[in-house]
């Protein structure tokens, strides 16, 4: 009952947002609709017209996004918003499950749903026509899907979610090397090493020499003493057949050295990684080589090079704000500069995947983090790629109630000012461009703090253990403590 009151009042809270939105629309000046959910529903009309979503200026996105939502166009303006806000909802129940199988107390696993739910701003950003809920919910599911080993349909629904935005491409590194043996509960196939073949080795040499030697000292009372170069000749024979012993021994040692990176090499590609990468590789390029077919190269350009090359000169969140601005006319300079701002994304990406990728949840939010920390454009909308995530990790952290207080008032208080510095900038047309990159600098310390600080509090665990998704470990010994008490 909690559960279904929980989903309805916020429903209802988004539908009220929805219907308001409208009449300020009508009303009032300042518009509530984002500008974006015009560009999707102006796209949709030149897809109903059967034409490209693409002759729409300024349309960036996969044309799955203007096929979605198309009743906008056909039947009702609200449906797109209506669609998103259900996104929202389906966010958060994938929450409620993922906590649940956790070992999330009920009353928990609602209070972290409740924090997307309720979250004021992944509201306003989904009333306002904004699609990241459909991203957010692409994300979700797949992790869902592929944790509880539904990896055909999760891998499809995670090569969709790239396709949709290419951002959650840095989700495959900590799922790929999440499906270990604890995955799937596979035995260790006993890979022999290269000290197991020595000392195989040593026990056959001991063998070998105590027969040979029992041999001799028989040979030697038969036959009593020798000549001197009998002896000699004795003694080079066994040196002969000693190195040709040696080097036979050492060609089995190279054999068996091969044979164990090649069934090493094997064991690491195991099925599951295989099967996982290649459906969602697959479909995420039979889904482009479609698109491609049906709008050509603007298709490509538009979905995704662009956000690459891109170097956005319009204010933004991001700490390259400014610079990007100031080489606005220097196409060469920029260019490099927008590129080289994946680098820091990139390196700590992969410090994250290779540290963390046994608890996929958190390694998948620290990477979403630092991606939009250090992105060279940020907007709020870019805020809900994490959020959504952020409730699947509260549990495992040990930080006391004031703490997060604490950096929920220096996130908001940093970008307050950002906002403030903004409004200055476009509604009273003052020249603020610098103010708002020192605000933005302000703004990414405040961010550089609070992920210092989560991943200080963070309680780390294992996702899997013989093929079984665990419970959090100290939340199994809070019961026992319980119960001895």
């Amino acid at each position: 009952m909690k559960l279904f009151l929980t989903f309805f009042i916020s429903f209802l809270l988004r539908l009220v947002l929805i219907f308001y939105g409208n009449w300020q629309d009508e009303h009032l000046q300042v518009k509530y609709t984002d500008i974006d959910y015009i560009v999707f529903t102006d796209a949709s009309r030149f897809v109903a017209e059967g034409q490209s979503p693409y002759m729409r200026s300024t349309y960036r996105y996969t044309p799955l996004l203007s096929y979605l939502v198309l009743p906008s166009v056909t039947a009702n303006i609200l449906f797109g918003k209506l669609l998103f806000c259900v996104c929202d909802l389906c966010v958060g129940w994938i929450i409620y499950k993922m906590l649940i199988q956790r070992g999330v107390s009920e009353k928990k696993s609602i209070f972290c749903s409740c924090l997307w739910l309720f979250n004021p701003m992944i509201i306003n950003i989904s009333t306002r026509g904004n699609a990241e809920s459909v991203v957010c919910l692409l994300v979700l599911l797949s992790l869902y899907l592929v944790t509880t080993k539904k990896l055909i349909l999760g891998s499809l629904v995670f090569g969709l979610a790239v396709h949709f935005k290419i951002f959650p491409v840095f989700y495959a590194f900590p799922l790929f090397f999440m499906m270990n043996d604890d995955y799937r509960a596979k035995p260790n196939k006993t890979i022999t090493t290269q000290n197991e073949n020595e000392n195989e080795n040593e026990k056959g040499k001991g063998k070998g020499n105590g027969k040979g030697n029992g041999k001799g000292k028989g040979k030697g009372k038969g036959k009593g003493k020798g000549t001197g170069n009998g002896k000699g000749k004795q003694n080079n024979k066994k040196k002969q057949n000693n190195t040709k012993k040696t080097q036979q021994k050492e060609k089995q040692i190279i054999q068996q050295n091969k044979k164990s990176i090649f069934k090493t090499v094997l064991h690491f590609f195991n099925k599951d990684r295989l099967l996982f990468a290649f459906l969602s590789a697959g479909f995420f390029f039979a889904l482009n080589i479609l698109f491609y077919y049906l709008y050509g190269w603007e298709f490509l350009y538009e979905t995704y090079l662009y956000h690459v090359i891109r170097h956005d000169n319009r204010h933004n969140f991001s700490v390259y704000f400014y610079q990007l601005y100031l080489s606005a006319l220097e196409t060469q300079h920029g260019s490099l500069a927008s590129l080289a701002a994946f680098l820091p994304q990139l390196l700590l990406i992969l410090l994250f995947t290779v540290k963390y990728y046994k608890d996929p949840i958190y390694c998948c939010f620290l990477n979403t983090f630092v991606f939009v920390m250090f992105n060279k454009v940020m907007t709020v909308q870019y805020f809900a790629w994490y959020f959504c995530l952020l409730p699947l990790i509260v549990p495992a952290s040990k930080m006391n109630i004031w703490k997060p207080v604490l950096l929920i008032i220096s996130w908001l208080v940093t970008q307050g000012f950002w906002l403030q510095r903004a409004y200055n900038l476009e509604f009273l047309g003052q020249n603020t461009f610098f103010s708002i990159w020192v605000a933005g600098i302000l703004f990414f310390l405040s961010n550089l703090f609070i992920i210092i600080q989560i991943i200080k509090d963070h309680r780390f665990s294992n996702m899997f253990k013989n093929g079984k998704i665990t419970k959090f470990p100290f939340l199994t010994q809070n019961n026992k403590n319980k119960k001895e008490k």
